[in-house]
Order: C-alpha cells, then sequence, then structure tokens
C-alpha cells in the first residue's frame, strides 16, 4: 500500500466552517473522480485551538493498494485540464503554498476488527528522542510501544502509526503521526479514565522515555470524514 499524508491550512478569511463545507462539498468530489484507485481518502480537522497553534488545519490521508496505480493516479491529475480543475478547487479554501504533501511509512497493531466503523478518532504527532535513529524509534515503537499501548487501553480499537521521512521529520518537528481509533466518545472517555490508573500511567509513561519525547507530544480529538 502506498500511504500519503497531507497537511492542509485554510486559505486566510475562510471560516473553520467555510473551509470544511468546500473541502467536503466540492474538493473531495474532484480528487474522487480524478484519482482513480483511490482506496482511502480521509479528512482530519483538527480542533482551531490545535490548528493554529500547528499552521494547519486538516490532516488529509490518501491510500492507494500499490506503485503503480499511486503513479497512475498522479499522472492523470498531471494533465493540463485536470491540473486546471484541481488547482483552481484548490486556491478557494486551501492556502496553497503552505501545503505540504508526503509519503509515508505505515504501523498497524493487530487488533480484532470493530464491528462498525470508529466514530472517535485522535491523533498524536510524537518526536523521537535524541540520539536514536529513524530506524530505532520505528522498530521500537513497532515491536514495544506498539503492542503496549491497546493493552494499556483496552478501548482502542485501531492503532496506526505513520513514520515521516527524514527531511519532513526535521522541518515539521515530529516524527509519526500516530492514529488511536475507539467506538465512540464513551469509549474514549473510559479509555482516557483506564490510563490514569496509576500502575498503567506508570508503564505508559516509562516506555515512552525510552524512545520519545514526552513533552512535545501533541494529542487531540480531529473530527474525521470519510
Amino acid at each position: 500500500m502506498i500511504k500519503l499524508l497531507a497537511l492542509i491550512s485554510a486559505r486566510p478569511g475562510l471560516s473553520r466552517t467555510e473551509f470544511i463545507e468546500h473541502y467536503e462539498s466540492s474538493h473531495v468530489p474532484l480528487i474522487r473522480r480524478h484519482m482513480p484507485g483511490l482506496v482511502e481518502y480521509r479528512r482530519n480537522y483538527l480542533p482551531e485551538a490545535d490548528a493554529a497553534q500547528l499552521g494547519f488545519d486538516s490532516v488529509t490521508i490518501l491510500c492507494f493498494p500499490d506503485r503503480a496505480t499511486f503513479e497512475s493516479a498522479v499522472a492523470n491529475t498531471a494533465r493540463p485540464e485536470v491540473y486546471a480543475i484541481l488547482s483552481a478547487d484548490a486556491a478557494a479554501y486551501q492556502d496553497v503554498p503552505k501545503t505540504r504533501m508526503f509519503e509515508v511509512t505505515e504501523g498497524r497493531s493487530a487488533l480484532p476488527a470493530p464491528a462498525h466503523p470508529p466514530r472517535l478518532k485522535t491523533l498524536a504527532l510524537i518526536r523521537r528522542k535524541p540520539g536514536l535513529s529513524r530506524e530505532a524509534f520505528m522498530d521500537y515503537y513497532e515491536k514495544q510501544h506498539g503492542p503496549l499501548v491497546p493493552r494499556l487501553i483496552p478501548q482502542i480499537v485501531d492503532y496506526r502509526r505513520n513514520y515521516l521521512a527524514e527531511e519532513q521529520a526535521e522541518a515539521l518537528g515530529f516524527h509519526s503521526i500516530t492514529e488511536i481509533f475507539f467506538e465512540d466518545a464513551a469509549r474514549y472517555a473510559a479509555g482516557m479514565t483506564t490510563i490514569q490508573e496509576p500502575a498503567r500511567f506508570a508503564e505508559l509513561c516509562t516506555d515512552e522515555e525510552n524512545f520519545l519525547v514526552r513533552s512535545a507530544t501533541r494529542m487531540f480529538v480531529v473530527d474525521e470524514r470519510r
């Protein structure tokens, strides 16, 4: 699978509501029409306060089944008539010069499939511990911390790590954009209560110290549209 993340900022002067409405009603149908083979297209809208601090309003996720399908879709969007349509529409709601799009490496925990699509999602921006290589950071997260978190917070129904390449990570200040899914708001609240149990919280914090900078972690609930 080929997975891309795009950090998208609202055009100056647009309200959050106007930004989301244009994205959902106009740009989403255009992308689906002109990027054949797209198997996942998820827009994750940040809370306004976090968006203002981070400088982007949506973490958008695009997935393709393989490299050939991805390259074919990109080639289609590069056709002059398609490029003109997509560019004009993007300019209507995005601060286009600020948009960043990059390929990520995904890690995913082996959890039982939920009975229905999760209705609550959080994102965590993770900075790796100084002195760790990208490979060592990923290896620890996948083999140790990735299995640990759903055990400590059993309300989690899906847990995905998206590892940035070095260039993007250094520019942005974080090395993984982690997706954490819960069945609904009630299960999320229960999970946050569970992890505050002293023994669980101590185990989580101790493990985090081994591979990430705890003080740099940013975590927030997002409004995900599919």
